[in-house]
């Protein structure tokens, strides 16, 4: 073998991270930073890579905000954006047509409605929300990012999504209190961080609304494989993420105690599946994520945390029982 072979071969290794906190307290439960810490020092959580659909929640939450109803009907087109060099967003499956209602777009997925979405919310709003909630790269001004052109860790990811657990209030993540040497004599000690300082960015009714969506990408959107391979339907909510040329795959979820990301792809965006069947997050994110959550349901050490259900969604003007208005509105094709 050549020193050329040996390079060929690291690069085509697949990589992961995982995290998993606690929305309330902003505790870390669990940190995966690599495959391997032997062979690859490199931590996986805290590295910055596209994050693809997995965006799409933050931009549905400042339509939310923006006025844009849940049960609202908007069309899945072509569409150029004049001020943006004439771009055209397209959806991954090239299928166009028809209408969608919120929930029913982001359980699909649909490129063309989150990318409409967002020039209704406008971009300057979504760009600082998504600050807001814990992104803290630079945010490209440009509607692309409703597709997931925006660069984050899965540290920030998990404060997003965190966001969303906890009712609106964004988590300070904490996962040290305190260091000591071998014989127990204590160096330092980190307060954890006050839950009662945690900021609002979204009302508790917002955040609830846009939980409730993500429920239905795991009963039945792209996401549906944790409902019957890991059973965990109407148990959780999430977002796959694939980004372009199926080089990342993400997943993010949750429930109302425990929020968990994962990300895997290979060390550098430029080694990536061939198709889409391939590389799609629910072939290569899905399954780490559901595996980690099915075992924590099963152990009884976790069980508090993994068990715990979303409250009861508040009522949505003019519909009598609430967000499950939103179910039987979902699409009208797909």
């Amino acid at each position: 073998m050549s020193p050329l072979d040996s390079i060929k071969y690291y690069l085509s290794i697949l990589h992961a991270g995982l995290l998993a906190v606690e929305p309330q307290t902003g505790l870390v439960r669990a940190w995966v930073g690599g495959i391997d810490h032997t062979f690859f020092k490199y931590d996986h959580v805290k590295s910055v890579r596209h994050v693809g659909s997995t965006i799409k929640p933050v931009v549905y939450a400042q339509a939310l905000r923006s006025g844009v109803m849940p049960c609202e009907y908007i069309p899945n087109q072509l569409t150029a954006y004049d001020d943006f060099n004439g771009w055209e967003p397209r959806n991954a499956d090239g299928t166009y047509g028809g209408v969608y209602s919120m929930e029913g777009a982001l359980s699909k997925s649909v490129n063309t409605v989150s990318v409409a979405l967002l020039m209704r919310a406008g971009l300057d709003q979504v760009r600082q929300l998504a600050r807001d909630m814990g992104i803290e790269k630079r945010i490209p001004a440009h509607p692309s990012i409703a597709l997931g052109t925006v660069e984050a860790s899965l540290y920030d990811m998990a404060r997003v999504y965190g966001t969303f657990a906890n009712q609106g209030r964004r988590p300070a993540l904490h996962y040290l209190d305190r260091v000591e040497t071998a014989d127990g004599k204590v160096i330092v000690k980190f307060n954890r961080p006050n839950p009662n300082n945690f900021p609002e960015v979204l009302t508790p009714d917002e955040s609830l609304m846009a939980i409730r969506m993500m429920k239905s990408v795991v009963d039945s959107g792209t996401a549906r494989r944790l409902g019957y391979e890991f059973g965990l339907r109407g148990k959780v909510a999430a977002k796959t993420g694939t980004t372009q040329n199926h080089s990342d795959g993400w997943l993010l979820g949750f429930n109302a105690r425990l929020v968990v990301g994962v990300w895997i792809g290979a060390e550098t965006p430029l080694v990536h599946f061939r198709s889409m069947n391939a590389g799609q997050a629910a072939n290569t994110a899905l399954p780490i994520w559901g595996s980690f959550m099915a075992k924590c349901i099963q152990r009884r050490r976790a069980q508090k945390l993994a068990k715990q259900l979303f409250p009861t969604p508040a009522r949505l003007p003019g519909s009598p029982d609430g967000l499950s208005a939103l179910s039987r509105r979902n699409a009208r094709y797909g």
